[in-house]
C-alpha cells in the first residue's frame, strides 16, 4: 500500500508538473496574444493614418490635375502661336526670307533696321520656343509626378494590408494553439 501510495504521489507531482508546464504555456501564449493584439492596433492606425493620407493626396492630385489640363491649355495655345508666326513668316517673308529683306534695303539706316527688327523677331521667336520647351517639361514633370505619389499612396496601403493579415493569421494560430492548451488541461 505504502508503495502504491508514493506511486500514486510520484504520478501526482508529474501531473501537477505538467500542469504548471501547461500553464507557463498558455500564459506565454496570451502574452503573445497581447502583443498580436497591440501590434494590430498599431497597424490599423497607421492603416487609418495612411487612408488619410491617402485622401489627402487625392485632393493634391486633383490639383496637379488641375495644374496638368492648364499647362496643357497653355501648352497648345503655345504651339498654335508658333505655328502662326513660322506660317506667317513662310507666307509673308522673300525667297530668301529676313537676308532677303535686309539685302533689299538702299540705304545704311534702313538696312540697320532691318537688322535690328530681325534680331528682335528672332530674339521673339526664340524666347517663344524657350517658354514652349519650358512648358512642355513642366507638364511632363506634373505628370510623371502624379504618377509617382499615387503608386507610392497604393505600395504603402498595400504593404499595411498585407501586414494586417499577417499579423491576423499569427494571432489565430496562436489563439489555436491557447485552445490546444487548455483542452490538454482540461484532459
Amino acid at each position: 500500500a505504502q508503495s502504491e501510495l508514493q506511486q500514486a504521489q510520484q504520478n501526482y507531482e508529474a501531473a501537477q508538473q505538467s500542469v504548471a508546464e501547461l500553464e507557463s504555456q498558455k500564459q506565454d501564449i496570451l502574452n503573445t496574444i497581447d502583443g498580436y493584439d497591440q501590434d494590430l492596433v498599431t497597424t490599423m492606425a497607421s492603416i487609418q493614418s495612411t487612408n488619410d493620407q491617402i485622401t489627402s493626396k487625392e485632393a493634391q492630385l486633383q490639383e496637379t490635375s488641375d495644374q496638368l489640363h492648364d499647362t496643357e491649355k497653355k501648352l497648345n495655345t503655345q504651339y498654335d502661336a508658333m505655328k502662326k508666326r513660322i506660317q506667317y513668316v513662310y507666307e509673308n517673308g522673300s525667297d530668301l526670307g529676313w537676308a532677303g529683306v535686309m539685302l533689299n534695303d538702299d540705304n545704311l539706316s534702313d538696312y540697320m533696321k532691318g537688322v535690328e527688327n530681325t534680331q528682335e523677331m528672332y530674339d521673339y521667336d526664340r524666347s517663344e520656343l524657350d517658354a514652349y520647351t519650358k512648358t512642355r517639361q513642366e507638364y511632363t514633370n506634373l505628370q510623371a509626378q502624379e504618377q509617382a505619389e499615387k503608386s507610392s499612396l497604393e505600395a504603402t496601403k498595400n504593404e499595411l494590408e498585407n501586414g494586417k493579415e499577417n499579423l491576423e493569421a499569427l494571432k489565430a494560430d496562436a489563439e489555436a494553439q491557447g485552445a490546444n492548451v487548455d483542452s490538454v488541461l482540461a484532459d
